[in-house]
């Protein structure tokens, strides 16, 4: 379950990454918000997951997890191949977040 768990905050940090608030900000386009956390929550997650020097997951990034609809962003695990995070770094998220979940995806 534990794995399961985590593919599903892969999924999150990898939608993160898909959209930056920049570009939709200066084209007058408001932030997204996805699988019920908004977006600038789920970018505090992105400096953990990188594939050069990944930090360990913040206050900000752990609270964002642990607010998001799981089984919604286990829909979205398969978008994580295209966006050059570490998939590792970002399975490890839940159990560096101290997050206990029963979804499976």
């Amino acid at each position: 379950m534990e794995v399961d768990t985590k593919f599903a905050i892969v999924a999150l940090v990898l939608a993160a990454a898909i959209v930056n608030n920049e570009p939709m900000m200066a084209n007058g386009l408001t932030p997204w918000s996805m699988c019920g956390v908004a977006e600038e929550r789920l970018m505090s997650c992105k400096p953990s997951v990188t594939l050069t020097n990944p930090v360990p997951p913040s206050a900000a990034c752990c609270s964002a997890i642990s607010g998001a609809d799981l089984s919604c962003l286990c829909s979205k695990k398969s978008l994580l191949a295209a966006l050059g995070l570490d998939p590792n770094q970002a399975t490890q998220l839940p159990a560096k977040c101290n997050i206990k979940t029963t979804v499976r995806c």
